[in-house]
C-alpha cells in the first residue's frame, strides 16, 4: 500500500520544481481528499457506531453524534427478541408530542446530536449506519491504506495539482489538471458503483458483510 509519504513525493516529482513545494504539499493533499468526501459519499466511507439509546438520557431523547459524521444511511435497533427495528428520519417540526415509549424516528441537528421523537423507557441497543470524514488529524507520513490514494492515485495527483496552481503560479495546471479530474472522478465513481454493487451481492446472499 502506498504511504503518505510516498504520495507526497509523487506530487513532488509531479510538480518538478525540486523540493521548493515540499511544505506545502502535504496540506494540499489534505485538501484535494476532502474536496471529494464532501462532494461524495463514497462507499469506504461507511461506518456503523453501535451504542444504547438510553432511557435516562440528560437532555431526555437526545445521543451524540459519531465523530467525522457526515450523513445518516440508516438507524435502528434491537427488541428483546432480536427483531430489529429501522426508526425513519424525520423532521423535528413535524413531531407534534413526545411519548415515553420506543422512538420511531430521529432527526439531526447539526453536527453534534441525535434527537429522537420519543424518549424510551428502556435502554436500547441501537446501531447507527453513517457516512463519515477520513480522520485527518491522525495522518502522518506512515500512514497508509487511504483508499481514495490506494484506488484512485491520479485523481488525488490531478486534483492536489490544481489547489497547487495558484501557489506555484501555474495558472495552467488548471486547465490542464482539472479536465484530468473529470474522467478520473467518472471512472472512480464507476469503480465505486462495481463495489457497491458487489456489496450488494453478497448481502443478498450472506448478510451484511461491512
Amino acid at each position: 500500500m502506498t504511504t503518505l509519504s510516498d504520495f507526497y513525493a509523487l506530487i513532488s516529482a509531479e510538480v518538478n520544481k525540486g523540493t521548493r513545494f515540499d511544505a506545502t504539499i502535504p496540506q494540499k493533499v489534505k485538501q484535494a481528499v476532502q474536496f471529494f468526501e464532501r462532494n461524495y459519499s463514497f462507499a469506504y466511507m461507511e461506518a456503523s457506531l453501535e451504542y444504547t439509546i438510553s432511557a435516562t438520557a440528560n437532555p431526555a431523547r437526545r445521543a451524540d453524534l459519531p465523530s467525522r459524521f457526515k450523513l445518516p444511511i440508516w438507524h435502528r435497533y434491537k427488541k428483546d427478541d432480536g427483531s430489529l427495528i429501522y426508526l425513519s428520519q424525520v423532521s423535528g417540526e413535524d413531531v407534534s408530542k413526545h411519548e415515553d415509549k420506543a422512538p420511531t424516528g430521529y432527526w439531526i441537528e447539526g453536527r453534534s446530536y441525535i434527537w429522537f421523537d420519543n424518549q424510551t423507557d428502556e435502554d436500547l441497543s441501537a446501531e447507527f449506519y453513517h457516512y463519515a470524514f477520513s480522520d485527518y488529524t491522525s495522518w502522518s507520513p506512515a500512514t497508509e491504506n487511504l483508499w481514495l490514494i490506494d484506488n484512485a492515485e491520479a485523481l488525488v495527483i490531478a486534483q492536489t495539482m490544481v489547489y497547487l496552481a495558484p501557489t506555484a503560479r501555474e495558472s495552467g495546471w488548471i486547465e490542464a489538471y482539472g479536465g484530468m479530474v473529470q474522467t478520473e472522478l467518472n471512472t472512480t465513481i464507476r469503480l465505486d458503483e462495481d463495489l457497491r454493487s458487489a456489496d450488494a451481492d453478497l448481502f443478498m446472499n450472506y448478510g451484511r458483510v461491512r
